[in-house]
């Protein structure tokens, strides 16, 4: 399976005090212990880093260097021109960072994992969607 990893996971995994801190650990060791293909958009980075950034963390270098053990997705022109397709076919109120977030995984072909409950609800009809803890569900039951 080939993941699409949304900020809202990064910030539990690496962030302070979070409700999903245990279940984002678990996650990330069960990925690397399946070998999946993971695929971070760069607007991901943005976003975790800044977030990160705000709750003051130490580490933000070793952190986006880290990134780059993952198949980095820019959002060039050649998204974009995918991007404008699918909007003029599927008509949707997502906040424009979760579409494009949700568009990646899709042009990607793959799923997106995130604990965030409206990108859960709203990007069904875009690409397959998980939270981590799914993931773990699923992926121990196979």
């Amino acid at each position: 399976m080939k993941l699409a990893i949304d900020s809202s996971v990064f910030i539990s995994h690496l962030g302070q005090n979070d409700e999903f801190s245990s279940d984002s650990k678990l996650f990330f060791t069960t990925i690397f212990e399946q070998k999946e293909k993971i695929i971070i958009p760069t607007l991901i980075i943005a976003e975790t880093l800044t977030i990160l950034r705000q709750q003051n963390h130490p580490s933000l270098k070793p952190i986006y260097k880290t990134f780059n053990d993952f198949n980095i997705i820019d959002l060039d022109s050649k998204f974009l021109e995918k991007f404008v397709n699918l909007l003029l076919k599927q008509h949707t109120n997502m906040k424009t960072s979760d579409l494009a977030i949700a568009a990646t995984a899709k042009f990607n072909e793959s799923t997106l994992i995130t604990w965030d409950r409206k990108i859960l609800t709203s990007a069904k009809s875009i690409c397959p969607i998980l939270t981590p803890k799914q993931y773990i569900e699923q992926t121990k039951s196979n």
